[in-house]
């Protein structure tokens, strides 16, 4: 019965998000048409919602005709791959500053809490110079090396430093989202009756602690990623990385119109997935029902709560 659950929740979730893609992407395409195309009609947007129905996104005229999706795609998967890369970073350190502050209140860790916090707070226009500055010390590059430039080997450290910058801005976020939700988690219950039984530190830590963790964090991962990737937009423009703010200086032109509109349909579109994605998942840990079942040691014990 649950899996009929699961497959109607998510049918219902993928018709209301599809809606709203369609009119959001309507009335941008309506909004910067006027004010980017010469003679424009509100005709087009109902054409170009029916183009990309039909998975036509436009194309844009140099020397010949090409896809919007040949040109913006590579820049597109740049960007992506340094913003998961970071995020995963993010949370991994994240978490475990967090989850030691929340345990012990360790000062080493509330010592570099503080300094992440001091460091995210300066403007990235004064911590990126600094960075770049340092890496000429270390005879690392100072901007981006393209693999046709270089090998493999320099393209890497080429990005160590704007993922090292992307890490310091956005952990501070992390790890005050993290905090109290494992705060609440080390200091419930049901968390001390299980260290009170003697169960194993790694049975507690994935099956009480990750798990009611996962079930509220979650749900704010759209806000993260939307604020690493405006973070990734402004490093990839001061490092020159060949990402999504590489053609975004191209935009403002009419006879790129279809690319502008292409970038922002997928980057909705990254956006919802992953707000979908979390909501489904928030759905199947079924997070606001009033008894939660949690088996320890074959011994079913039933924790009450209200939300």
């Amino acid at each position: 019965m649950k899996f009929f659950n699961y497959i109607e929740y998510l049918l219902k979730n993928i018709l209301i998000n599809f809606c709203l893609i369609l009119i959001s992407i309507f009335l941008i395409h309506f909004a910067l048409g006027f004010n980017l195309v010469q003679n424009f009609r509100i005709q087009y947007s109902f054409e170009y919602i029916g183009k990309i129905l039909i998975f036509n996104y436009g194309n844009v005229e140099l020397n010949s005709q090409i896809s919007v999706s040949a040109i913006f795609n590579p820049y597109f998967y740049t960007t992506f791959a340094i913003l998961i890369i970071v995020l995963i970073l993010s949370l991994v350190i994240g978490f475990a500053i967090a989850y030691n502050l929340a345990k012990s209140n360790n000062k080493v860790f509330k010592t570099l809490n503080a300094a992440l916090t001091f460091l995210s707070a300066m403007p990235i226009f004064i911590i990126a110079p600094l960075l770049v500055i340092i890496n000429k010390y270390l005879f690392l590059p100072s901007v981006y090396i393209d693999t046709f430039y270089g090998n493999l080997f320099n393209t890497i450290l080429s990005l160590l430093t704007p993922i090292l910058i992307l890490c310091l801005l956005v952990l501070p976020l992390i790890i005050s989202i993290n905090y109290p939700i494992i705060y609440d988690i080390v200091k419930s219950e049901y968390y001390l009756w299980a260290k009170a039984n003697g169960l194993s530190y790694k049975k507690i830590f994935w099956t009480i602690l990750i798990r009611n963790w996962l079930s509220k964090f979650i749900e704010k991962i759209v806000l993260i990623y939307s604020y690493l990737l405006t973070l990734v937009l402004v490093i990839e423009r001061f490092f020159y990385i060949p990402g999504q703010s590489f053609i975004f200086q191209y935009l403002k032109q009419e006879k790129y119109f279809n690319l502008l509109m292409y970038s922002i349909l997928l980057n909705i579109v990254s956006i919802i997935m992953i707000k979908s994605a979390s909501e489904l998942a928030i759905f199947i840990f079924d997070i606001n029902k009033k008894q939660r079942n949690i088996y320890l040691r074959r011994l079913k014990w039933i924790k009450n709560y209200s939300k």
